[in-house]
């Protein structure tokens, strides 16, 4: 779909759902025990929504997946698929404000 390739598409999970939730929906779905560590909130948004007008304009309106029925798909694709290795941060052109961590992970990238 080059229209989507081009635009990118962002998929909200349901309205006042937390990004918690969503870590534990994903700890279940891999049947394994949450190991969760808290970093200092970001200096960025505390409230964030997303709509889906674009992504059912790229799209269409396909039948929608329930978001615990997706993590689960995903999980069984990514059991049989493999992990994959995320590529290190480079060449990060603002630092103003990014979360340390986010530094100390493109650190450890360089050796």
């Amino acid at each position: 779909m080059p229209t989507a390739k081009v635009n990118g598409v962002a998929v909200e999970f349901q309205p006042g759902m937390t990004v918690l939730q969503v870590a534990e929906m994903v700890a279940r779905a891999f049947r394994t025990e949450p190991r969760f560590i808290f970093l200092p909130a970001r200096k960025e948004a505390v409230h964030a929504y997303a709509q889906h007008d674009k992504v059912r304009r790229v799209l269409g309106n396909s039948a929608e997946v329930p978001l615990e029925d997706g993590i689960e798909r995903m999980a069984r694709w990514a059991q049989v698929h493999g992990a994959r290795v995320t590529p290190p941060f480079a060449n990060i052109e603002v630092s103003k404000n990014i979360p340390p961590v986010w530094l100390e992970a493109s650190d450890k990238s360089r050796g």
